[in-house]
């Protein structure tokens, strides 16, 4: 619990913006951002860009020697970076370009919003478990009639 401090004056609040903008105007987004929340102005997340532009998408970004792929089912850790990993990189830059094109003169801090490694680690556990999953209910009945002595010839872990 804080406390009030002895002279009795509170700490300022500042607000800010979070979350997905609807559009695909950056310039527009920004400078909405800087005269909506002077106090904490951010850089605006606007997905209907592309995948590239959404949450995950811009927070692989981020991913230093990390390749990333986008597939239908979401992005995915792969051994080299997709043309969607680039797009999401250069997409990014350019953001970063035009926030600094619009923040001249500005001092203080600029909020960026993005998805952490707990949320990317979930998301492609996510991704694998749908993977290793059967494809469609028939697949898994199928599975699930398997005699009992077809299931024990598989060979387990230990090699055996």
């Amino acid at each position: 619990m804080t406390s009030i401090p002895p002279d009795g004056d509170l700490p300022p609040i500042r607000t800010t913006g979070i979350g997905s903008w609807p559009g695909t105007d950056m310039v527009d987004a920004i400078k909405i951002a800087f005269s909506e929340c002077p106090d904490l102005p951010y850089l605006p997340e606007l997905p209907a860009r592309g995948p590239y532009a959404q949450m995950i998408g811009r927070s692989t970004a981020f991913l230093a020697g990390l390749g990333v792929d986008l597939q239908p089912a979401g992005w995915r850790l792969t051994d080299a970076s997709s043309r969607d990993h680039r797009q999401a990189i250069s997409t990014l830059r350019a953001d970063f370009d035009l926030l600094e094109e619009h923040a001249q003169g500005y001092q203080g801090t600029i909020k960026l919003s993005v998805a952490g490694p707990w949320t990317l680690a979930a998301i492609w556990s996510a991704r694998a478990v749908i993977a290793c999953s059967p494809t469609t209910e028939r697949d898994a009945i199928s599975a699930s009639r398997l005699p009992k002595e077809s299931l024990n010839s598989l060979p387990n872990s230990s090699g055996g």
